[in-house]
């Protein structure tokens, strides 16, 4: 007789995308950017 070494189980887990309602109806590249705040966001960084 063998012993098991491991157990094989599932587990339901939440994807990727259902974390990210944003992404649920379409690929996020294929959101428009919004530009309006970009050069407040970019002037943290320079």
């Amino acid at each position: 007789n063998k012993i098991p070494l491991g157990v094989i189980y599932k587990e339901e887990k939440m994807t990727y995308e259902d974390h990210l309602p944003q992404i649920k109806e379409k690929p996020l590249v294929e959101h428009s950017l919004v530009r309006e705040n970009m050069g407040e966001l970019l002037s943290q960084y320079i």
